[in-house]
């Protein structure tokens, strides 16, 4: 290759020995379709590509692996999602449940984590509802975590929301960041909570219903977050 660089496709100059050691062609470059194995720089841990601004830089590797994917066949009042192994933290920063559907009557969604229904879980958050006005919330001693409550879901009103779970490393309890919506009743909760239960490991996860249930085509995914 003739010596050159290209700022006019990358944004950023790149040496040309650069190039030529990763063997990549311009026709790539120019169409951004350099592979990963040609841009592995050689380490475990880094790899390097092009950024949302189409920059050639290093690029931190951070999978998102989708763990389980449940789609209610009918309706139902609960769903658990039980990995063939134990999810470890050591291998997860976090677990997302993305949640999307519908509920037949009034009802609160919420969940539980390894099978626990005793009174572990405790949460603060808040509700903007469609006065607009702020609601402060308040749950300590529940058996199970709140992700939207029958104030919001007051009918069959649709929902949809993502719940991360993360561990607190310094005594092994889980917490999670919730955030749900319902469109129709144009209101909105998000919550802080934790799971007391001290683990290592996520064995199950249940998303389930106060009372009632959700409609057919409810959809809960679940995300695992790998550690770079």
């Amino acid at each position: 290759m003739a010596s050159a660089s290209y700022p006019s496709i990358l944004g950023s100059s790149i040496q040309t020995a650069e190039i030529d050691a990763l063997a990549v062609t311009t026709a790539e470059i120019a169409a951004k379709a350099v592979t990963a194995a040609k841009l592995a720089d050689g380490t475990a841990d880094k790899a390097m590509g092009f950024d949302s601004l189409g920059v050639y830089a290093e690029i931190p590797q951070r999978t998102v692996e989708i763990l389980d994917n449940h789609v209610a066949a009918g309706a139902e009042a609960t769903y658990t999602f039980t990995p063939a192994s134990a999810l470890l933290f050591a291998t997860y920063s976090e677990i997302w449940v993305v949640i999307e559907g519908a509920a037949t009557a009034a009802l609160a969604l919420q969940m539980q984590l390894n099978g626990d229904t005793a009174a572990n879980y405790s949460e603060n958050g808040y509700r903007i509802n469609a006065a607009p006005a702020q609601v402060i919330l308040q749950n300590l001693g529940q058996t199970q975590l709140t992700l939207l409550t029958a104030t919001v879901l007051a009918g069959a009103y649709d929902f949809s929301g993502i719940s991360k779970i993360t561990r607190n490393p310094l005594n092994n309890r889980y917490t999670q960041h919730s955030e749900f919506s319902c469109q129709l009743a144009l209101e909105h909760e998000k919550y802080y909570g934790r799971h007391v239960a001290a683990a290592q490991a996520i064995s199950s996860i249940t998303v389930k219903t106060s009372i009632s249930t959700w409609i057919t085509g409810t959809r809960i995914t679940t995300y695992g977050v790998r550690r770079a």
